[in-house]
């Protein structure tokens, strides 16, 4: 579950939450890490694109998370070119 570590990282969460999320995964806390993170995400008013959103949402599925986690999270709306 290091993939939660990485998209903290990636998404610039504070170095707070980082520590926090890597606490969690090296005492095998992987849920508590995942719920960390979106708290985090929403919590920071980051917002993230589709693909972001829905790696965030697989990860979650895949570990049985409920939903509600990552509902509130804000998707920034797609650009399109014409």
């Amino acid at each position: 579950m290091q993939k939660i570590l990485y998209i903290a990282k990636k998404l610039c969460l504070s170095q707070e939450d980082i520590n926090n999320i890597e606490e969690f995964l090296e005492h095998n806390e992987y849920g508590i890490a995942f719920e960390e993170l979106c708290s985090a995400i929403e919590q920071e008013n980051i917002s993230l694109n589709h693909a972001q959103y829905e790696e965030i949402v697989s990860i979650g599925k895949l570990m049985k998370m409920d939903s509600w986690l990552w509902k509130n999270i804000t998707i920034y709306p797609e650009i399109t070119l014409k």
